[in-house]
């Protein structure tokens, strides 16, 4: 352990006499000599919260201001306010209020830690049975290699799993439409995770997050009901199809910020929000193709 270093202020360096550096010494020793024992780590560390905390109050006494012929400022009062601090000192470093102790002592232990090495296990010998011996082992029997695992079975998140659940549902209205069922799970994934009751900061409600305004345009009466919740976002999402001209990207980018955004902007807006938008749902079409909407699948 290094040597303990304090502020270089005057008071402190007053302090910093041949006492101090044999204490410092002797809690160092102590320190080397502890080996990593806990209890007598966290006693030295005590100790050291005690030395300082005495050099405080050494150093605040100091400052206080003493006629040069004052009793106050004799040679047996200084020593009794020396032992007076070191005593109180001795019972702070015991309760540790300031909590240097417990800095020390992490910083302390830490060390010793990093010096500690564990070797390797070593492996147990195999003991091999003598023929013929009463109690032995039995003798090693050569193992068939184990055949190899077959493939876990792809795990679905909750959402995919009550998005399926919906697939009846999201066909028929798909198909009203004349959208891509594939396109529709994966809005409904996306927008809400397939919860009927899903409530957006924003306002937007049900499976596919129609605004107020917007499920009044499109005659949603309920939109927590998710056969008008998905009939009206589909029906939503086939106008914006046919308005910018079956691009997809558009009509989603659309869909996330608004018709009027996109064609401010002559494309899908730069818009972190959006961008991520129509990745996400891109992606979500392709797994649930995958997963049989508007295909054979699986």
């Amino acid at each position: 352990m290094d040597m303990l270093s304090f502020p270089a202020s005057a008071s402190m360096m007053n302090a910093a006499n041949q006492n101090l550096e044999s204490s410092l010494r002797v809690l160092q020793q102590r320190t080397e000599n502890a080996d990593g024992e806990e209890k007598a780590l966290r006693q030295v560390s005590r100790d050291m919260e005690s030395l300082f905390v005495k050099m405080l109050l050494d150093s605040m006494d100091k400052t206080v201001p003493r006629g040069k012929d004052s009793w106050d400022n004799s040679q047996a009062t200084q020593t009794w306010r020396g032992m007076l601090n070191e005593e109180l000192a001795g019972q702070l470093g015991e309760n540790s209020p300031i909590g240097l102790a417990d800095m020390i002592y992490k910083q302390l232990s830490g060390d010793m830690a990093r010096h500690m090495e564990v070797p390797p296990a070593a492996a147990a010998p195999v003991q091999e049975a003598t023929p013929g011996e009463t109690g032995g082992a039995p003798p090693l029997v050569p193992q068939a290699p184990l055949a190899p695992e077959k493939p876990a079975a792809p795990q679905h998140s909750s959402a995919t799993q009550r998005v399926r659940s919906l697939r009846g549902l999201i066909e028929r209205a798909a198909a009203d439409e004349g959208v891509d069922p594939a396109l529709v799970a994966a809005m409904i994934a996306q927008e809400s995770g397939g919860d009927p009751e899903a409530v957006s900061p924003a306002g937007a409600r049900g499976l596919m997050q129609l605004m107020p305004a917007t499920a009044r345009m499109l005659g949603v009466e309920d939109v927590f009901d998710p056969l008008q919740n998905v009939s009206g976002g589909v029906r939503y999402i086939s106008q914006l199809l046919e308005r910018f001209g079956g691009e997809e990207k558009l009509a989603l980018a659309a869909y996330n910020a608004g018709p009027g955004t996109v064609d401010r902007y002559g494309g899908v807006p730069p818009y972190r929000e959006t961008t991520d938008y129509v990745k996400r749902v891109a992606r979500l079409k392709t797994d649930f193709r995958e997963l049989g909407f508007g295909g054979d699948g699986v």
